[in-house]
């Protein structure tokens, strides 16, 4: 058996009984900055190129931490009749990832469909742009010198999305008869190594409806929103790590 399936299959082993036990503590608020970070748990003392898969492929599962971090839509009467939203993501902090290689941060959220599952919402900006700081005065999330703006990627929601949407646990649940389907937005980063211990951002994504568009309901255990973090160049069989935040009627 190679060194790579070993440290696999260590890895997921590690996954299953919920390790590192910093990926318990590295969100919502409750990080410090002094535990282990999720990959480097699962990576080790090993370089990430030792994970490498021969065949590449993508993840069929998360590995989820619960955080108290939170998603909220709030609405408001648009021009012409529709509704304007706000999707805020409040309270995200996490261990600074400490392992050197290319990361894919999803945005994995809930957004209006319609009955065939189409889109039924259009963006106001064409991006999710992280932000550091209180929302009232607060500066844009900049990593490795630049400024770090979440794309819309129609080709991870067709690609990704089938694999990881199931009944198992390590998998996001069907959204089916809800009223909202997933859809993903990702930023493509390098590690920076001169970045501080832990990351703590917020963020607004802003949308148009029409008129009968409903708030999803946080009552619904399947609502929820995610951030991924995600090394594609490890083998598929290593799960992404998924922060998990519940939905939250405004205040």
């Amino acid at each position: 058996m190679t060194s790579t399936r070993l440290l696999v299959i260590a890895a997921l082993a590690a996954a299953a009984l919920g390790f590192p036990p910093a990926a318990r503590a590295i969100d919502g608020g409750e990080g410090g900055g002094g535990g282990s970070s999720y990959f480097e748990g699962v990576v080790g003392f090993s370089a990430p190129s030792e994970l490498e898969s021969a065949s590449p492929g993508l993840p069929d599962g998360l590995h989820f931490s619960d955080s108290t971090a939170t998603a909220e839509y709030a609405s408001a009467p648009a021009e012409k009749g529709g509704l304007d939203w706000t999707l805020q993501v409040r309270g995200l902090l996490r261990d600074h990832e400490r392992v050197d290689a290319v990361y894919h941060v999803l945005v994995i959220l809930p957004a209006p469909v319609d009955s065939a599952g189409r889109d039924a919402f259009k963006p106001q900006h064409w991006g999710i742009t992280p932000r550091e700081g209180a929302p009232g005065s607060s500066v844009p999330l900049i990593y490795a010198g630049e400024k770090v703006v979440l794309k819309r990627s129609r080709v991870l929601e067709r690609t990704l999305l089938p694999a990881l949407v199931g009944s198992d646990s390590d998998q996001l649940p069907s959204l089916a008869g809800t009223g909202y389907g997933y859809r993903i937005w990702q930023a493509i980063i390098r590690y920076d190594p001169g970045y501080g211990d832990t990351v703590q951002v917020f963020a607004d994504f802003r949308y148009t409806t029409g008129p009968d568009v409903a708030r999803p309901d946080g009552r619904d255990e399947r609502l929820k929103a995610y951030v991924v973090t995600w090394i594609p160049a490890l083998d598929p069989s290593i799960p992404p790590f998924a922060i998990r935040m519940d939905i939250r009627d405004p205040e």
